[in-house]
This record gives structure tokens, sequence and C-alpha cells, in this order.
């Protein structure tokens, strides 16, 4: 039996496609705001500095299409997010190289498509109609008028175990790509399997049994390719888990988190990384685990870990960004608050008290500024940690007046 991650009653954001060329001016203005004056991207193609827009030539290319949600009066967007969908035979072949179709014999020839240029504005309320997952569901439903075979996209590793329950998506064995904001896992989602998106529960099962179920549309042959697809249900997901919990992951990841280098001269950095012991952890390997008394803290150089509590996943930390800094804030004795496992093969560089000190008796105002990175990036911790105890609560409080 599967397990929904969307609860029956959410409310989902209305999606609209951009089809004027007001409605797409208004995409590419949201673009910059959340990429470019948010995060801080200022090497995304195609930067207008003058009209504040990100476009390029893809996005007026045949076949596109621009998805929004929110408003285009006061161009207040949640979210938007490209379209691509290629007729059969028809995929460039750059993309066809990044996609890695070749690992599909078959769909490199049949009518596919690519949702990408995923953008949600991480201080908006509509979040609580989950505009990430609207988009998706609002591309789903194109590509089948289409007549497309397969949609492909990228999540955050993070993220991977979510898209496979909500989407019914699947890796596929393509490398993971490094994108602007961190390491990213392609998917692929094949509206004809009807039979795996009915066992994730998937949100657009209904959709796709009115297609090829009902109306008997011809299926894609798996045969070639079977092999290649992960199946993302082996693992059981928490019943707690809602996808609520990973959108939220999502604005989190989006936003950029900023480097425990930060503010560090050169010289400085190339002495902790000299002081530290480099590391190295291929997929699934276990960087500690909850309740061990080593004190190390860890600065990811590259790739990503997921930090699980009791078992649960609620974090996962990419490069430039610590693990394991309140363990050696703390006594032996209190042990590991959390566990962490490489999403994708990682490095990380080791440090320990010794190491920090001596670094502060060498070059104090080097000392001062790590220790400053380092509290800083404890209270950034807590204060999300605080918010997600206030949400929690709220989802609480609704729950006792509903009974």
């Amino acid at each position: 039996m599967s397990l929904s991650l969307i609860d029956p009653e959410t409310r989902f954001a209305i999606v609209r496609v951009a089809d004027s060329e007001r409605a797409r001016t208004a995409v590419y203005r949201f673009r910059h705001t959340v990429m470019v004056n948010e995060r801080g991207w200022v090497d995304v193609a195609g930067i207008d500095p003058f009209d504040e827009q990100v476009n390029t030539d893809e996005d007026e290319a045949e076949g596109v299409s621009h998805l929004y949600s929110g408003s285009l009066y006061g161009g207040e967007l949640d979210s938007t997010a490209r379209l691509r969908i290629w007729k059969p035979g028809e995929v460039p072949s750059q993309r066809r190289a990044a996609l890695e179709l070749a690992r599909l014999p078959g769909l490199a020839q049949a009518c596919v498509a690519e949702l990408d240029m995923i953008v949600a504005h991480p201080e908006l309320g509509s979040r609580d109609h989950l505009p990430v997952a609207a988009l998706f569901r609002a591309a789903f439903d194109l590509i089948l008028e289409a007549g497309a075979q397969a949609l492909f996209f990228t999540v955050h590793p993070g993220l991977a175990a979510a898209a496979g329950r909500v989407f019914g998506a699947r890796r596929y064995g393509a490398k993971v790509r490094q994108e602007l904001d961190g390491p990213a896992v392609p998917m692929v989602i094949i509206p004809s399997d009807t039979a795996y998106l009915e066992r994730a529960g998937a949100l657009f099962v209904a959709s796709a049994w009115k297609h090829f179920v009902l109306a008997r549309r011809p299926r894609v042959d798996l045969t070639p390719f079977v092999d290649e697809l992960v199946d993302e249900l082996a693992s059981p997901m928490p019943e707690d888990a809602r996808w609520s919990t990973y959108e939220e992951r999502f604005y989190r990841r989006g936003v950029q988190r900023w480097s425990f280098f930060d503010g560090l001269r050169d010289g400085v950095v190339e002495e902790l990384l000299a002081r530290g012991e480099g590391q190295v952890y291929d997929v699934g390997e276990a960087l500690f685990e909850q309740g061990d008394s080593s004190q190390q803290m860890y600065i990811v150089l590259e790739g990503c870990f997921e930090i699980f509590v009791n078992a649960r996943s609620v974090d996962v930390a990419s490069e430039g960004e610590l693990i394991g800094e309140i363990a050696m804030l703390s006594s032996p004795e209190d042990g590991r608050s959390a566990s962490a496992k490489a999403l994708i093969p990682s490095k990380v560089i080791a440090l320990d008290g010794a190491a920090l000190k001596a670094l502060t008796f060498g070059d104090p105002e080097a000392g001062h500024q790590v220790m400053v990175n380092l509290a800083r990036f404890v209270a950034e911790r807590f204060h999300e940690r605080v918010k997600v105890g206030l949400r929690l609560e709220r989802e609480l409080d609704e729950l006792r007046d509903e009974s």
C-alpha cells in the first residue's frame, strides 16, 4: 500500500502558462529578483542588468512554455519554471548528451520534455499551497496533452527520495551535475508507467490512468532500459513525512547559504585546510553516527551529506557548510546529536579544537573571524530549528481545533 506524502486537503497554487509578452517579461524579472538579487548568482547565463531580467535564446525556442504561480499585477509571482517539449527525434544533440538519453534507448526518438529553471521565492506565504509541486503537476498535464513519453528534471540529492514518492520519478544512472545551487540528481518521470506511479501514490496517477488505462494510449517499452531505472520506493518513508517538509527544504536550499570560508583571507583558508584532515566518502557512507563521542567538526569541500536525527532526515549540508560543529563545542560524554551520510561522493576537511586553538594563537585576527563564522553558523541552524518548531506547533494546534 502506497503512502501519499501530500495531504489530501492540500490546496495547490494556481499555475498558469505565460502566453503573452507581458507574462514572459514578469517571469524573466522574477528570475532576476530571486537568482541575482536574492541568491547572488552573478554568473548565471542571460542576465540583463539594465532591464533586470534573466533570459536566454532557449527561452524563446520552439516548444518552450513558461509556467508561473502568483499574480502578474505588481509582479508578485511565487514560482516559475521552464518546460521544453521536443517532438520525436528533435532533441538537440547538446541536450541529448546532458540528459544522457543514450541510457534510455528509444526515448531519444520519442517526444520528451524537460522541466528546468525552477525558481521559487523563499519569503512568500503561498508556499502553504505547495507552488513547487503545483508546477510539476501543471507540467505533467501539459506533457500528456503534447504526447510526451518522459519528463526529465533535476533535484538536489536531499530531495530525490521525496520526488520519487510524490512524482513517481526515478533516477536512471545519469551523473550528478553541478548546478548553480549545488549538486543535482537527474530524474525522469515516465507517464505511461502507471503501475509504478500507483505504487508511489504519485500526484499524477489519476491523469496517467486517464490517458494510458482508460484511453489506452501507447505505452513506452521499458524493457531496453528497465535495469537503469532505480526503484525509489524500495526504502520505507516515515509515515509522518509530508511533501511540505521537503518543499521547505527546497526553499532553504534555494536560498544561497554562506560558506564557512566567507570573510577569511586566502592564507587563513589555506592554513585551515593544512591543519585539518582531508577525508573522502562514497555514497551512503557514514561521516559519523548519532551518539558517537568524537568531537571533530567537518567542512564540506565537495558533494553533500544528509543529516539524520533518530533515523529521520532533518537537513542536507553541501559545499562550504559545517557538519558536527555542536559536538566540538560539547563534552564527549554528551555524544553526537545526529548522524550524517554522504548522498553523493563527497570530500570534507576534519577539524578539531586543537587545530582551531593553534590557529587562534598563531593569528588572533584570523582565529577571531573563524570563531565568528562558527557562531554565525550555529545561530543560523538554531534559527531554522526554531522556525520548524513553530510550524509544527501551529500544525498541532490546527489538529487540536479539528478534533
